[in-house]
């Protein structure tokens, strides 16, 4: 529910609040692989935690204003605040969170923008408890109570979008500070994760862009990503470890979905009635190996689409056609291997997709 009110020529106020009810349940089987490839038999898990009901309520509530201060200058302020209550047999957890945010956006010129940013951020867990999994296949500390959390940040952004003839350039900075920062813990090598918390962590980065015309029916875009994201210690979610696992307190490390460099850029030539497109996309590699001190090898792809929409006369008017050839160089890179992150899995190899689409 969201409500907008124009309170005068100046303010802008927005009013909101949501609700959400989530519910899981059902028994975790795992099949153990033999050493010849063949399944093994299945491990089922048997305890009243994993095969019962999880309940999970969050509650939103938020208010905010925008103000014209003065020609180009637009100051915005509010405050939210967040609930949740999970239930699990045997367990239960409770949070809130009032986050107050502001911003301020400058507009120095028609073609120049510029922003500021601070909030408090509530991100909750998901509600989901897998303590009898993870013990009964020796993966977690059976002596360890439910004790995940949801995670705390303090985000500060700021950026600026400078057009140039064609061209719109912008470049943002971002730093997230945060107490009680969710990753996740895979359960063997499969798709079931567990969220933990690790007690305290960060993230910054900054990120380019670029797009617009080069020529007449020629289009171009290109983004470039840097980002450092590490958490150290654990404060919840130690059941999903075995008893004796050590988080050193001050000892940072990379969360698994943490991709220093990441890039791409891309070309369209639409002359109106068929359009052609290339793309490519380079990424630095994601962590694995022990408390993801390792990289993977950096990444390049491209792709490529052709298509043609067809006109009035036609009898087709309103259809599109187009044929994308995803993976061009046929490069199946290493995506990520035991990081902690759903598995090892690769790239797809070179792949052709046939497209057929109307308006309606």
């Amino acid at each position: 529910m969201d409500y907008t009110w124009h309170a005068d020529a100046n303010n802008l106020v927005k009013i909101g609040g949501q609700a959400l009810l989530t519910q899981s349940s059902g028994p975790v089987s795992v099949i153990e692989a033999n050493y010849d490839g063949t399944p093994g038999d299945p491990v089922t898990v048997d305890g009243s935690g994993d095969n019962s009901i999880d309940t999970g309520y969050q509650e939103g509530l938020y208010v905010q204003d925008e103000l014209d201060l003065a020609k180009g200058v637009v100051l915005s302020g509010g405050v939210r605040f967040d609930a949740i209550q999970f239930t699990f047999p045997g367990a239960s957890s409770n949070d809130s969170m009032l986050e107050p945010r502001v911003g301020l956006s400058l507009l120095p010129s028609d073609l120049t923008k510029i922003h500021f940013f601070y909030g408090k951020m509530f991100m909750p867990a998901p509600p989901e408890d897998l303590r009898d999994t993870f013990v009964n296949l020796g993966q977690g500390n059976s002596l360890a109570p439910y004790d995940l959390k949801a995670e705390k940040d303090d985000y500060f952004e700021t950026g600026i979008a400078q057009q140039v003839d064609n061209q719109l350039f912008t470049l943002n900075a971002y730093y997230k500070y945060a107490v009680n920062m969710l990753d996740e813990n895979q359960l063997l090598n499969t798709a079931i994760a567990q969220p933990f918390n690790f007690a305290s962590g960060y993230a910054y980065g900054v990120e380019f862009s670029m797009r617009g015309e080069v020529a007449k029916d020629w289009t171009d875009f290109a983004n470039y990503s840097y980002e450092i994201a590490e958490g150290q210690g654990i404060s919840g979610g130690i059941f999903a470890f075995p008893a004796g696992t050590d988080f050193e307190p001050g000892v940072y490390q990379f969360l698994d979905h943490c991709q220093i460099h990441t890039a791409n850029a891309g070309l369209t030539y639409n002359p109106g009635d068929i359009w052609v497109t290339a793309e490519g996309l380079f990424g630095g590699g994601l962590s694995t190996g022990p408390n993801n001190t390792l990289r993977l090898p950096s990444h390049f792809t491209l792709d490529a689409t052709v298509g043609y929409a067809f006109q009035k006369d036609s009898g087709l008017s309103g259809m599109k056609a187009s044929l994308d050839v995803i993976n061009l160089l046929d490069n199946p890179y290493t995506i990520f291997i035991a990081n902690g992150y759903n598995g090892n899995h690769y790239e797809n190899g070179r792949e052709f997709i046939f497209r057929l689409s109307k308006a309606l």
